[in-house]
This record gives structure tokens, sequence and C-alpha cells, in this order.
């Protein structure tokens, strides 16, 4: 009788035993499944990275050409008539002014957006060509000081980079 209640016992911690290595086995499929869908996904988000911080610039016709020269200096011209407002009269200004309101309304009817980025926070992937880079104290991250010549825009694609000066924080 003691025999059999052993046995009985030694049937039962093997079942027992099985059970628990069914459960262990199920675990790890369960674990390895969601290790390959991560995987999978790891492998989507550095696609997507990739292909957000990918330059986006096209190969343009002439025609594009000459909307981005005109962008650039309808660009340059607001700058000047904004940097000469006070050594013109008002009326000559607020002629220069509508002037080059009707010239970027132009663009705009025609999809060229001009686009800077003046004191703007710098991010890795950004659509600008760094022509200088100065320090300067207490910086909490990089900035752009000063746009040269702004990044223009075509029917949403990049067509030219703006070129800008950095600057960094002085370490």
């Amino acid at each position: 009788m003691n025999l059999l209640m052993v046995d009985f016992k030694i049937l039962v911690i093997s079942v027992a035993i099985v059970f628990i290595l069914i459960g262990i086995i199920a675990t790890i499929k369960l674990l390895l499944n969601i290790i390959n869908r991560l995987q999978e996904s790891v492998i989507m988000l550095k696609t997507e990275i990739k292909s957000s911080v990918q330059s986006k610039f096209l190969q343009i016709s002439q025609d594009t050409k000459d909307f981005v020269e005109l962008a650039i200096e309808v660009w340059r011209l607001e700058r000047k008539i904004n940097s000469l407002s006070d050594s013109i009269d008002d009326n000559k200004k607020k002629i220069m002014e509508n002037s080059v309101h009707k010239l970027k309304g132009y663009l705009k009817r025609h999809d060229v957006e001009i686009r800077e980025y003046h004191e703007e926070k710098y991010t890795e992937g950004m659509n600008v060509e760094i022509l200088s880079v100065e320090q300067m104290d207490n910086l909490k991250w990089p900035m752009i000081k000063e746009t040269i010549e702004p990044a223009i825009i075509v029917k949403g694609h990049f067509v030219n980079k703006a070129k800008v000066i950095l600057l960094k924080n002085k370490k």
C-alpha cells in the first residue's frame, strides 16, 4: 500500500510538473511573440525616423528655380525695407510694403512658401545649411541666430535649404 501511495504521489507531482512546464513554455512563446512584435516596431520606427530626417529636396524645373529666386529676392527686399524703415517716409514705405505684399500673394497662389528660422531652436535634421557657428554663454539649447537665406518650399517640398548662423553654448 505504501508503494502504491508513493507511486500516486510521484504521479501527482509529475502531472503538476508537466502543467508547470506547459505554463512556462506558453509564457516563453508569448514573450517571444512580444519580442518579435517589438523588433518589427523598432524596424518600422527606424524607417519612419530615417524618412522624416532624410532630405525632402526634389529635382526642379527651370520655372520652379525662377520662383525660388523670386521668393528669395522678395524676402531680401522685405528685410531691406524693414531695416530702412526709419529713413524712409511713411508713404514710400507703405508703397514698397504693398508691392512686397502683392509679390508674396503671387508666390502663395503658386504654392511657394518662404521659411526663415530666426531665433528658433536648432535640432538635428532641420533643412538648414549652417554657414557659421557662434558661441554664447548660458544657452539651454542651440539656436538659429540669423537666417541669411530662407528655405523655399514649393508644393509642400523643400527645394532650397535655409542658410543660417547657429548659436551654441560655450563649454
